[in-house]
């Protein structure tokens, strides 16, 4: 499975941008939360401007340079690979707002 197979469903594009997030360089828990507080759901993250990034306190300019290569699509090959273990161990992804989240 690769990630272009799965652009075509919205519930797929969520798991992919949710992936990009986890797998950016630099962006740990602490800065999916502000980013989330600021920007709602991953796909807004990965279409906002550098501007508004660096307006997400204590977001650091490395981060903020990973979240901007990796909407240029700079992990695609790493969310390949993610999405080719998943697939293999069968496993579930279970996001923050699914009520099954810890």
């Amino acid at each position: 499975m690769d990630s272009t197979a799965l652009n075509h469903s919205p519930d797929n594009v969520d798991v992919m941008n949710w992936l990009r997030l986890v797998l950016t360089p630099e962006v740990g828990a602490g800065a999916i939360r502000r980013l989330l507080q600021a920007f709602e759901t991953p796909e807004n993250i990965f279409q906002a401007p550098q501007s508004a990034l660096e307006k997400v306190p204590r977001l650091s300019r490395e981060a903020i340079h990973n979240l901007l290569q990796t909407a240029r699509g700079c992990l695609d090959k790493a969310l390949d690979q993610e999405l080719k273990v998943i697939e293999k161990q069968n496993l579930e992804i279970i996001f923050p707002e699914d009520p099954q989240f810890p």
